[in-house]
This record gives C-alpha cells, sequence and structure tokens, in this order.
C-alpha cells in the first residue's frame, strides 16, 4: 500500500520577507468569502506554503487558533497540489467562526479558482 505524508514539515513553509515579497508581487490572487490565496507557480523550487492572519481578526490566541486550522487543513489536502508552487494563505474576517468541514470546502474553492484543484 503506498503511504502518502502528510506531515507539514518546517522546509515546506515560506520563510523570508524576500519570498513573501515575490508572492504578492508576481503571483496571481485569488479570493473566496474567508481566505486570500496568493499563488506564485513558476520558477519556484519546490512546494512551500505560509498562513498569514491579521490583527482584524482578534487576540493572538484566536490568530493563532486560525493558523493551526488552515496548517492543519494545508497537510491533508497537499497530496494533490503541484510540486512546484507558493502560496500564501490570508485569514480574513469570519474564519475563526468557521467549522472545520467549511474551512475545507473554501480551501478547495479557493486552489480551484487559482487553477490547483485536488486531483
Amino acid at each position: 500500500m503506498n503511504q502518502v505524508n502528510e506531515s507539514f514539515p518546517r522546509k515546506e513553509g515560506l520563510r523570508g520577507k524576500k519570498n513573501f515579497e515575490r508572492v504578492y508581487r508576481e503571483g496571481s490572487v485569488h479570493q473566496t468569502r474567508h481566505i486570500v490565496l496568493f499563488c506564485l507557480k513558476e520558477d519556484v523550487d519546490g512546494r512551500k506554503a505560509a498562513f498569514v492572519t491579521s490583527r482584524k481578526l482578534g487576540k493572538a490566541v484566536t490568530r493563532n487558533r486560525v493558523r493551526r486550522r488552515f496548517r492543519e487543513a494545508y497537510r491533508r489536502i497537499k497530496s494533490g497540489l503541484p510540486d512546484r508552487v507558493y502560496l500564501v494563505f490570508v485569514g480574513r474576517k469570519g474564519i475563526a467562526e468557521l467549522g472545520w468541514n467549511s474551512l475545507l470546502e473554501e480551501m478547495d474553492a479557493v486552489l480551484a479558482k487559482a487553477g490547483l484543484a485536488r486531483l
């Protein structure tokens, strides 16, 4: 039986101000009601993702919870994504109140808008 690695190691996290600026500047933007996705597909090495929350979402506890949920949802769906892409997920107001299934549906929807639908 083939086993899919669903972990989210540190090396798969998008890091560094220059990388974020590049994704924001050169990448495409796709959005749903609660998620904004910045996506850079070409000329990148590996699949990397970042999860961003604003102080508008609430206090640190709420923002950290949203980022943890983002990471877990991404960890479960990343096996169906291409290998050469940088992704920055930004949480919008109201995302903290979403249920788990609604979050997964929104992530699927925003990835489909970006042309990265799960296989």
